[in-house]
Parts: C-alpha cells; sequence; structure tokens
C-alpha cells in the first residue's frame, strides 16, 4: 500500500529555521540572513520564516506524480518565553497552514524526529 502523506518536523527558534523530512530524514537549515524574532517575540514579522518553511517544505518533498498530504509539526521554542501567548500560537499556526494542511505544535521542550510517533500524533501536540 502507498502512503501518499509526508511529515515535517519544523523547528522555529529566534531567526532560525530547521525543516526536516521525517520518511527520508533530509535536513534544511536557513543561515543567518533570517530576521523575524525580538527579545520578546519568537516571530516578530511572519513573512520571513512562512516563504523559508514553504520553500524548504517543497525542496524536501518526494518528487511524484501523486499529490502528497502533508502534515507539519512545529516546535517553538524561544529562551525568553517561558509560555507562548495564544496570539503566538495563531501566528504559528499560520506560518504552519501555509506550507501544511494538517499542523500540530509543540512548545515546552525540544523535540527531536526519532521521539514523534506519527500514528499516535493528536495525543502527543497540540493541534
Amino acid at each position: 500500500m502507498l502512503d501518499f502523506h509526508e511529515y515535517f518536523l519544523v523547528k522555529i527558534r529566534p531567526d532560525k529555521v530547521t525543516v526536516e523530512n521525517l520518511k527520508t530524514g533530509k535536513i534544511k537549515e536557513s543561515g543567518v540572513t533570517l530576521k523575524f524574532s525580538n527579545d520578546r517575540l519568537l516571530i516578530s514579522s511572519p513573512t520571513e520564516p512562512a516563504e523559508t518553511i514553504k520553500r524548504f517544505v517543497d525542496q524536501l518533498s518526494v518528487n511524484s506524480l501523486f499529490q502528497f498530504k502533508r502534515t507539519i509539526i512545529i516546535n517553538a521554542r524561544h529562551p525568553n518565553i517561558l509560555k507562548f501567548e495564544e496570539t503566538e500560537k495563531m501566528i504559528l499556526r499560520d506560518v504552519g497552514a501555509q506550507a501544511g494542511s494538517n499542523i500540530y505544535l509543540s512548545f515546552d521542550e525540544e523535540v527531536n524526529a526519532k521521539e514523534i510517533n506519527l500514528s499516535n500524533l493528536s495525543l502527543c501536540f497540540e493541534p
């Protein structure tokens, strides 16, 4: 049976984005030129990280004649933010929505690709 679904782990840190295709293990990482954070907000300008995430997801997607459904798992962390407010969570959902149909958010701790149970996502992450 063919699985027409792709999963991506998107790590958003101050002025840095890392995207990993969870099936292939391929990774894309932004350079030092991204500027979208400040001391109080992880994303102060949503355009820049959204474009970078979309580009990386497109580059890491499997080339196929079929359209794959995409799930984006966003792991957002900022050293000065202990708890993200709802408005910041909404911005992160919007950023992820531009690159995938399903979005899961994780804020509390560092997430590694090997720790993610793809069949049980809704129970592990905040949808």
